[in-house]
């Protein structure tokens, strides 16, 4: 990884669980009848959908621990959230689970540009959890700069969006990443119970 990008990003973790597949009689019984994806309105959301087999996916945030016990832990917590918020799928079988990182960075927002010092690196990154889409744009508007401008030195990507443009800022004290990402969480799980 290049140095320039050092302290600008915080990784979290976020998993998801699959379930077995789901009979008619299942479905019907929280009368399911949608493949579309859904989030819930939450600070610290699950997001979900029903793929073609009738399995159900669901994803959440991870453990800290990134240790297979933390992994399995976090598992039987979405599977816990799964039978309340469906509570006759509660004893459903998970299939499947698995983990990864998404990228936070300290203004919760993408970043896409060029490092002002060093204008021969382009970046994109800063999804927060939406990178499959979010990357996907990102790489085809960086392309369409690249191909289009004649302006080799312009730093910003003037046809996009002001919100994304431009190198995010350092996260201060880059080694506290993993205690603002716990305070974080932990303020946004409060705000959940409060409903503020």
């Amino acid at each position: 990884m290049n140095r320039k990008f050092t302290a600008r990003a915080l990784p979290l973790q976020s998993q998801i669980v699959v379930t077995r597949p789901l009979s008619d009689d299942e479905l019907n019984a929280h009368k399911w009848v949608s493949e579309s994806p859904a989030i819930n309105s939450k600070n610290v959301y699950f997001y979900y959908r029903m793929l073609p087999e009738k399995r159900l996916m669901l994803g959440g945030r991870a453990d800290f621990k990134g240790t297979p016990a933390g992994a399995k832990e976090t598992t039987s917590e979405l599977h816990k959230s799964i039978g309340r918020l469906w509570p006759e799928w509660r004893d459903v079988e998970i299939e499947y689970d698995w983990r990864g990182f998404v990228c936070f960075t300290s203004q919760l927002r993408p970043s896409i540009g060029r490092m002002p010092d060093d204008l021969s690196i382009y970046f994109g990154f800063g999804y927060h959890g939406n990178g499959v889409n979010n990357a996907t744009w990102s790489g085809r508007e960086i392309a369409r700069w690249l191909a289009g401008s004649n302006d080799k030195s312009n730093p910003l990507p003037t046809h996009l969006p002001k919100l994304v443009q431009g190198i995010i800022l350092k996260f201060p004290i880059p080694s506290l990443r993993p205690m603002y990402a716990k305070a974080g969480v932990a303020w946004h799980h409060l705000k959940d119970k409060l409903d503020f």
